[in-house]
């Protein structure tokens, strides 16, 4: 099952309306652990991949910074490019290429230990719900420097 959540522009400028859904303790929200995609209909323009939208970028900025916990709740799947959305939202804009019509991320340290730092967050709010952390790491396909790094986090956390 995948859960997609339109976000109109207002929301996309100010999605701390949206971030208290996510902040709830009540766990029907739980059901969208893993399968959440965030879809910006009215932002998208053709030729353009929509996670390069500044706009955009903020949203998964602010929602990070308001959820720290947010990539347990989004699909991992390459297809949607929840993933990369968060990369280019943290990423400078010199570390985004483009090539042949795909976005690709370059992380430098600085990068890859903020995004080390959202995975381990996520990690640790599944394993309070009693989710199994390690195989959420695993789950997410992430390249191996990133779960290597997220796993160091989470070890004296976790255990």
């Amino acid at each position: 099952m995948t859960v997609h959540l339109h976000v109109d522009p207002d929301t996309a400028r100010d999605p701390s309306m949206l971030a208290q859904h996510f902040r709830r303790t009540s766990l029907p929200i739980s059901e969208w652990a893993g399968c959440t995609v965030f879809l910006f209909p009215e932002l998208e323009r053709d030729g353009q991949p929509i996670f390069l939208d500044e706009r955009v970028r903020a949203f998964y900025r602010q929602m990070c910074q308001q959820v720290p916990f947010l990539l347990y709740f989004l699909d991992p799947g390459a297809g949607n490019g929840t993933l990369l959305s968060v990369l280019c939202a943290f990423a400078p804009d010199e570390l985004i290429v483009q090539r042949g019509g795909t976005v690709a991320v370059e992380p430098d340290e600085r990068l890859s230990d903020l995004f080390a730092r959202l995975v381990a967050d996520a990690a640790a709010y599944g394993a309070r719900l009693g989710d199994d952390w390690r195989a959420f790491i695993d789950e997410l396909g992430l390249p191996e420097d990133f779960r290597d790094a997220a796993l160091r986090l989470c070890e004296p956390r976790l255990g």
